[in-house]
């Protein structure tokens, strides 16, 4: 059969496009290596009865604008929204806890600060506002500045007059929290250490750096994009993440889109600077003239292209995009959960962090410059058997806990299994903070380094975003100058994953947006 697009990868994004592109008429063939689709986004036994979220835990950054255009709730897809956002320990006190009630919220935050307590709410209105902002500019696809014609510009406008709608004051606050430290940015607001801390570990997660790394501002507003309730709020999938990658293959074929799994491509045929083939690694050959890569840039130029057929000048760029890991995560399987004082169930169905402060977030990012892992890492926590009983046995309990800082490449030694032993005692002597006592009760355990997760899941350094989220690999410079808008220099060669415009996470705006791009110069050549 010839198809109009192949598509390499099963990822969340791929799916998107693959199912955008067949809505549209087009005959779309999609190849997974794996045995399933969803990339990062699944659920797999990893312990007897534990059905484990192993890559991305929770979908806070799908648009339920774009699911509910997938028409994904029609395949089951169901979220889970707990009342509880993120909480924090406290030594020798109750914790901190933020809820989706702003008032409940404010009550928790004044056991530590009234003046925080009252500032709170106009942080949320403020945050909410860059948010609006942000969206607009994020929804646009990047400007080709080599060809800046009226085309181009137009689209434009609409981001432009919503910043300028924010009014004088928070027009110019848009502009200069973007670039700002989220230290800075936080300690604007707020006095105690806990909040700050706590708050400081949404733009932090996964990302290289620091709290006091420029850009982080806007990671922190970039994270909480689609959340109600102002921060970054925990969205869980009934089920497992691999309920969501399943609504979206259902979607997918039912479009009209073909998928393949156990179909890996170990190459793109390029001739004369187009796209010919895909080969399979088993040897088939199918014939394409346009071919679209849910892959990270380095995987799909430097194995599937190879540098001999591209420009130079891009070869070097794609070399110089920053795809560095630095999370490692942990899973446990357990009998119980013992509770800090304090401290019960409710607390604990969102997000917990154990971040004490901004100090304690640049104590532990350093390490990772002189790649050494965190002494006393920061802990990203969430307990999905909380709000989804069914994804364990009975009586039993899943916490899954992203730790900061382990780099990708250690500058001394690897990660043998002395390496491994000694970040898990880290991470289980930090977790020790918010469940004391939990060694206790652990049945079964995983560790995986940013190396496990780039053997896992194909990420390039380990990099969950394809691509560290820095501001200057962000917008028109994301992948690289020049490309930002889903072409490559090969004819017919397409990018559709989380290392574009707008960035990673599991948001399938990348997906989206590579569609729509895709579609519109289809329509392009064929009316030239």
């Amino acid at each position: 059969m010839n198809y109009d697009f192949i598509i390499i990868g099963g990822g969340h994004n791929a799916l998107v496009t693959a199912t955008e592109l067949a809505r549209a008429g087009k005959k779309v063939l999609l190849l997974e290596k794996h045995a399933q689709t969803g990339g990062a986004v699944l659920t797999e036994e990893l312990f007897p009865g534990f059905r484990v979220s192993s890559g991305a835990r929770d979908a806070a950054q799908f648009s339920p604008e774009l699911a509910a255009r997938l028409g994904l709730s029609r395949y089951g897809l169901e979220f889970i929204e707990p009342e509880a956002v993120l909480h924090a320990p406290a030594q020798g006190r109750e914790g901190m806890t933020l809820w989706r009630d702003i008032e409940k919220t404010c009550a928790s935050i004044r056991l530590f600060s009234e003046k925080d307590a009252r500032r709170y709410p106009d942080f949320i209105a403020f945050v909410q506002r860059m948010c609006s902002a942000l969206q607009a500019v994020l929804d646009v696809r990047p400007p080709d500045l080599s060809n800046p014609g009226l085309k181009t510009l137009l689209p434009l406008i609409r981001p432009a007059l919503k910043i300028r709608g924010l009014g004088r004051r928070d027009m110019m606050e848009f502009l200069r929290v973007l670039p700002m430290t989220i230290e800075e940015l936080l300690s604007e607001w707020f006095e105690n250490d806990c909040l700050k801390g706590m708050l400081a570990m949404i733009s932090s997660t996964g990302t290289e750096l620091g709290a006091q790394s420029a850009g982080t501002a806007f990671l922190f507003l970039y994270h909480s994009l689609q959340s109600r309730s102002g921060i970054r709020a925990p969205r869980f999938v009934r089920g497992g993440m691999g309920a969501l990658a399943a609504a979206l293959e259902h979607a997918a074929v039912a479009a009209g889109a073909e998928l393949r799994c156990r179909s890996e491509v170990s190459e793109i045929t390029i001739k004369d600077g187009q796209v010919a083939a895909v080969c399979l690694a088993d040897g088939e050959e199918i014939r394409a003239s346009r071919v679209i890569s849910g892959l990270d840039p380095h995987t799909t130029f430097f194995q599937l292209v190879r540098a001999e057929n591209l420009p130079v000048a891009f070869v070097r760029a794609v070399r110089a995009i920053r795809m560095r890991g630095v999370l490692a995560r942990l899973e446990l399987a357990v009998d119980g959960l013992p509770y800090a004082p304090g401290t019960d169930s409710s607390h604990l169905a969102g997000q917990a962090v154990v971040c004490p402060s901004l100090d304690y977030l640049e104590r532990a990012y350093d390490a990772t410059k002189y790649g050494s892992m965190s002494e006393a890492p920061c802990l990203d926590v969430v307990i999905p058997t909380l709000s989804d009983p069914t994804v364990a046995p009975a009586g039993k309990h899943l916490i899954s806990i992203n730790a900061q800082f382990a780099p990708h490449t250690l500058r001394e030694g690897e990660w043998d299994d002395s390496m491994r032993q000694e970040l898990q005692r880290r991470i289980l002597q930090a977790l020790h903070e918010l469940l004391p006592g939990i060694g206790e009760h652990i049945l079964h355990s995983r560790l995986l380094t940013p190396v496990d997760m780039e053997d896992r899941f194909g990420m390039s350094g380990g990099d969950i975003f394809h691509g560290q989220m820095a501001l200057d690999q962000l917008f028109i410079m994301r992948p690289v100058p020049g490309w930002s808008r889903y072409r490559t220099p090969i004819r017919g060669l397409y990018l559709c994953g989380s290392g574009t415009h707008p960035g990673g996470g599991v948001t399938g705006a990348p997906g989206w947006q590579a569609a729509k791009a895709i579609l519109a110069a289809d329509k392009d050549e064929q009316t030239a």
